[in-house]
């Protein structure tokens, strides 16, 4: 998967890369009949933007707490920019993360860039070997 990112990002002649890190919280159940655990996650995730910045490339690195247990996450990330007006941009796209504790997350989210260094995420995941619903809101910072 890093060959291929590698190959994509040696081809494109206008990309630009940046380095997000994001912190947030949110919860995760398993149905309607479990109790919600409180959930809060930081994420770095180094990116490489291509077509003008409308193709967003990431390999993310996630960190999560939830009900007394520590998960690390890490996996390819794909998204595309569906609105711009002057600086406000926003973003759909798709992750999947591979897990500690055999854990895979699967899911998508939207993303608002509120000026050219902030920004605010929200992500809906399915981790499916427990079958749990993950869903959190995330206030993201690019450094470069």
């Amino acid at each position: 998967m890093l060959v291929i990112f590698l190959f994509v990002c040696s081809m494109s002649k206008s990309q630009t890369f940046e380095l997000p890190f994001e912190i947030g919280q949110g919860f995760k159940f398993k149905d309607y009949h479990t109790p919600q655990f409180y959930l809060v996650n930081t994420t770095v995730k180094p990116t490489v933007k291509f077509v003008s910045d409308k193709l967003i490339t990431s390999a993310i690195v996630m960190t999560a707490f939830s009900d007394g247990y520590t998960y690390l996450f890490a996996g390819p990330g794909i998204s595309y920019m569906l609105l711009q007006k002057n600086s406000f941009k926003i973003y759909a796209g798709v992750t999947t993360l591979a897990g500690s504790e055999a854990r895979r997350l699967y899911g998508g989210n939207v993303t608002a860039e509120l000026a050219p260094q902030f920004y605010i995420s929200l992500n809906a995941r399915q981790e499916y070997t427990q079958k749990e619903f993950w869903f959190d809101g995330s206030l993201g910072f690019i450094f470069f």
